[in-house]
């Protein structure tokens, strides 16, 4: 099994919508990881996150996270062909 180090998180919203007292929103990510094989060698994976988190705001205006369903991931071995990566 090979181990992962992520070098890069970068998050972004996309959509924030009501549901009763809790909000649903829509994540975009961009992900990069450093893998290393059970010989030692390293690679570099590119990925694309997608997911929907469940949201809700407490009384001491602390928000906590109910839930993340992931809805769809890309994955390359070379830069990919998104924006400002």
């Amino acid at each position: 099994m090979p181990s992962l180090k992520i070098t890069r998180f970068d998050a972004s919203v996309l959509t924030v919508e009501p549901r009763g007292n809790d909000w649903s929103v829509f994540i975009f990510a961009k992900v990069e990881v450093d893998a290393k094989d059970k010989d030692g060698k390293t690679s570099k994976e590119y990925r694309v996150l997608v997911a929907r988190d469940g949201w809700r705001k407490l009384n001491d205006n602390q928000w906590t996270l109910l839930s993340s369903e992931p809805l769809g991931r890309q994955q390359w071995q070379e830069r990919p062909p998104i924006a400002n990566w």
